[in-house]
């Protein structure tokens, strides 16, 4: 009987221990929760990193769209070329706004993020507008915008002859704008009349010294 202690005087011992625990303030299961101040200052801090992150992050999005659509009428134009040269005839690439009908024509406007079609011309020449249509490129899905600029107003057709060349009134420069418009985003597409294409960024010259 020596051996254990008495069931009073156990009570009493744990007794005492939970009241020096309890007089000491401490919970040591219970945690403090943020304060006001500290939720306002997270919130502050998180409006002031979107406010820088997100406009680049739309710059960001917008170029890489810039990029596809400029690299689509290159490699287009490209192909045009490569056709003339391997047929030895007119290759025209032309601006169109019915890309999805049976027999897409051309357009006579500047534009051309309605898309664009590739035709070997019925008399193979470089007026004509009609004829087999090789190649077929769908209006953006984006709201970005294509425009192009001749040597000469109105020739907004391109045409490559057998050499790879294009007529002096057909170099010209293709800009393309986000919109709305940013200028850092802007990418051209310059066409000089030995049929050099060249893929510029906003600030660039192309070889004839105009500025993208």
């Amino acid at each position: 009987m020596g051996c254990f202690a008495k069931p009073d005087a156990r009570a009493r011992a744990e007794g005492r221990e939970l009241d020096s625990t309890v007089g000491s303030g401490v919970l040591p299961m219970q945690s403090r929760g943020f304060s006001l101040v500290e939720i306002l200052t997270v919130l502050v801090i998180i409006g002031i990193f979107m406010l820088i992150a997100i406009p680049g992050y739309n710059t960001f999005i917008s170029s890489g769209h810039i990029g596809a659509e400029d690299n689509d009428l290159y490699h287009d134009l490209e192909f045009a070329r490569s056709e003339a040269s391997k047929r030895g005839l007119n290759i025209v690439v032309c601006p169109s706004n019915n890309t999805s009908a049976a027999s897409p024509t051309c357009a006579a406007q500047a534009t051309w993020n309605g898309g664009w079609i590739t035709l070997l011309p019925v008399n193979n020449n470089c007026t004509d507008t009609s004829g087999t249509v090789l190649r077929i490129r769908q209006p953006f899905t984006s709201s970005d915008t294509v425009t192009f600029a001749p040597s000469t107003a109105g020739n907004n057709a391109l045409c490559f002859n057998r050499m790879g060349f294009v007529p002096t009134a057909n170099a010209g420069l293709f800009t393309f704008d986000t919109s709305p418009v940013s200028t850092s985003a802007r990418r051209c597409l310059a066409v000089s009349v030995i049929g050099h294409l060249q893929i510029l960024q906003s600030g660039q010259k192309d070889a004839a010294g105009t500025q993208c």
